[in-house]
């Protein structure tokens, strides 16, 4: 089977790659009538592809499909300007072009919104707490992250059904999850092979977690097996420290008997704590969320060695 992924990615696979793939071969083939014709069919596809360059899974596909994606764009918006380049600028008018060009426009503009979601992921007021990033030697994809609150596009957690009815919402308000990309630019080299279920296709599998921060064990949860990707939401090996702040710092995922600490454990930033898994997850990769006063209390925001990351920032260790 040439692809062989479960079906929660169809719309990953529509969005980020048959679609933006369609509309560049649109916007190369189209018949240009006026000079109007090629703006509003380059503003389609450039806020489009604008939009997937913000929002889209790119861990999934390859992170270079972000830039290639933007690079076609501007190849065809350039050489597609010889079309119209002795044409008028203006159509003439009929029912037919003012229908087209509205629903066009219309597209833009939802198009352009939705691109906002990448500026109003980084809006916060919260002070933030300050941690290191807890995985160290190689390139790290931020593929949840931001005020999810503002942003459910950039950061599902808040918005998320599940976690609304279970009332753990508000401290996963800035909560990130964290995916490793090999030299391709994927969280797996088997993105393009069959049995995904093996769990050392995924690169952040096994990895060694570090603490992110001085502090006291609170929680430790280590005996829940790993579950085959694809898998749905279940109970998961999680591993809390309070700081001196009386703020509570969980990791989520880990791996079932990795947890070299104790409840009650006085622990360092940079001490290895813990293993990358699948435990309550279908995907192998790991969530961190601070929250105020209590594991499940209000949300904090974390900064990474002193960045506030949103969805589909790099991290380089």
């Amino acid at each position: 089977m040439l692809f062989n992924f479960h079906y929660a990615f169809i719309p990953d696979f529509l969005t980020a790659l048959i679609i933006p793939i369609l509309l560049l071969i649109w916007l190369w083939k189209s018949k240009l009538n006026t000079k109007i014709d090629w703006i509003l069919n380059n503003l389609l596809v450039g806020s489009y592809i604008i939009m997937i360059y913000f929002v889209a899974n790119w861990w999934f596909f390859s992170y270079y499909f972000r830039y290639l994606f933007v690079l076609c764009f501007l190849m065809l918006a350039i050489l597609s300007w010889k079309k119209v380049n002795n044409l008028s600028w203006f159509p003439p008018y009929s029912l037919t072009t003012i229908t087209g060009n509205v629903i066009k426009v219309l597209f833009i503009g939802v198009f352009a919104v939705s691109s906002n979601s990448f500026t109003l992921a980084y809006d916060y007021n919260e002070e933030a707490i300050d941690l290191q990033f807890p995985l160290k030697d190689g390139v790290y994809s931020i593929f949840q992250g931001g005020n999810g609150e503002k942003s459910t596009l950039m950061n599902y957690h808040y918005r998320f059904p599940l976690f609304q009815q279970s009332n753990v919402h508000d401290s996963m308000q800035y909560a990130i999850d964290i995916e490793k990309l090999n030299l391709l630019g994927t969280s797996r080299y088997g993105v393009f092979i069959d049995n995904p279920s093996k769990f050392n296709l995924y690169e952040i599998y096994g990895e060694v977690v570090y603490s992110p921060v001085d502090g006291i064990v609170t929680n430790v949860q280590d005996k829940f097996a790993d579950v085959s990707p694809g898998a749905s939401f279940g109970k998961g090996n999680t591993l809390t420290i309070k700081t001196d702040h009386n703020i509570y710092i969980s990791l989520l995922h880990l791996k079932a008997k990795s947890t070299s600490v104790k409840i009650g454990d006085k622990i360092q930033a940079g001490q290895p704590i813990a293993a990358v898994g699948t435990s309550g997850t279908g995907l192998p990769h790991l969530h961190i969320h601070a929250a105020k006063n209590a594991p499940w209390g209000k949300g904090v925001p974390i900064r990474f060695d002193g960045k506030f990351v949103v969805k589909n920032n790099l991290i380089f260790k």
